[in-house]
């Protein structure tokens, strides 16, 4: 994928300088729609300026050192003697495959198109961004923050007779109503005849109520459902593990001694804490691969390999879709995400083939986009 560019068009002009990188395609495209923004006022050292005097601040170079995110030069904050030469230089080749439309100084002639190709400064350092790997399906005693991608009857291999005892009281209560006494003590019977028959288990024990059963068939909509124990006040996020170990019900957050929970007694005389706030939430990786689990779920994916790339290039083309746009075939994987000391931030591939990948170019592949309004 080429490197990005810096977008010349007026429509971009005014936004900060990491908004305009765009790819070299659509800046071309920008400057043919909106034509080129007007050109700011050639920048000079402070030494060879005139009318300046030597223990004043520079305003053109504040304004770089903001849209650029620059360091504060060392010293005196009054002194910027040699801070633009230092920076202005490498901060205007700091672009790849850059097309700035320019004015010619000496003839004033027509604009030409000037190249600039980056120039990293030789001590930029690179490190990885380690991502997190998502946790593996809990286990019995975290069922009460997650559930599990298997069902436990079919986990634990309970004998089939047993499994459809667990679902035919399920079905009475959803889809005919019965009441949950009722239901329960139907599938007790059913257990029952089971037992006398000598076809009952022993190990795994089965369930004799309608909620266990539907936690051991894996269709308990709650036990999907995390319910985050949070600070009325700072709004810091507890998980149900959490909760349990917490030493008392202040909050942990700096500064915050707001109360997290309330201690009551259950009818067993138990001591059970019961949290003032709480914000359920359900885990994005675990309900993914139960929806892949699901018969005929892989068909209703689209198939993007072999499909035409730069669509786009065509003035004709008309998109129907969002895989119709460029970027739906530009995304890489096999790519690990490195951020340089000065900011900078690149992809490189992984593997001992050394090459990245398209994501569709596999039959099944995940990308995941986050939408948040944000305010400049």
């Amino acid at each position: 994928m080429p490197a990005n560019a810096l977008c010349s068009c007026l429509r971009c002009s005014t936004k900060p300088l990491l908004l305009r990188q765009i790819s070299p395609n659509l800046a071309r495209k920008h400057l043919k729609a909106y034509g080129p923004a007007p050109l700011p006022p050639p920048l000079r050292s402070a030494s060879a300026r005139p009318g300046l005097p030597s223990g004043s601040r520079n305003p053109q170079r504040r304004d770089l050192s903001r849209n650029s995110a620059l360091p504060e030069p060392s010293g005196s904050s009054g002194d910027t003697t040699g801070f633009e030469d230092q920076y202005i230089g490498a901060f205007s080749q700091s672009y790849e495959n850059l097309h700035e439309i320019i004015q010619d100084p000496e003839t004033s002639g027509p604009r030409i198109h000037r190249e600039y190709h980056a120039v990293l400064p030789s001590d930029t350092v690179y490190r990885t961004v380690q991502i997190p790997a998502h946790s593996e399906p809990c286990s019995d005693e975290d069922l009460d923050d997650i559930g599990t991608v298997l069902p436990p009857a079919f986990r634990d291999k309970e004998p089939s007779h047993v499994r459809i005892a667990y679902l035919q009281a399920v079905i009475s209560n959803v889809y005919r109503n019965m009441p949950v006494i009722d239901t329960t003590d139907n599938l007790n019977i059913i257990l029952n005849a089971f037992d006398a028959a000598g076809v009952l288990p022993d190990i795994p024990r089965p369930v004799r109520t309608l909620v266990s059963a539907k936690r051991r068939l894996g269709i308990d909509p709650d036990q999907w459902i995390v319910q985050y124990a949070i600070c009325p006040r700072c709004w810091k996020h507890y998980s149900p593990k959490e909760l349990r170990e917490l030493t008392g019900p202040g909050c942990l957050a700096p500064g915050c001694q707001e109360t997290i929970y309330t201690e009551k007694r259950d009818s067993k005389g138990s001591l059970k804490r019961h949290p003032i706030t709480i914000m359920p939430q359900v885990s994005l990786i675990q309900n993914l691969r139960r929806m892949v689990r699901r018969k005929g779920f892989r068909k209703l994916i689209r198939d993007n390999r072999n499909t035409p790339t730069n669509q786009n290039d065509d003035d004709n083309f008309v998109m129907k879709d969002m895989y119709d746009g460029t970027l739906w075939h530009d995304l890489k994987t096999k790519i690990k995400r490195e951020v340089g000391n000065f900011g900078t931030v690149r992809d490189m591939p992984i593997g001992e083939d050394g090459v990245e990948h398209r994501l569709t170019e596999t039959r099944f592949g995940l990308h995941l986009v986050i939408n948040i309004d944000w305010y400049v």
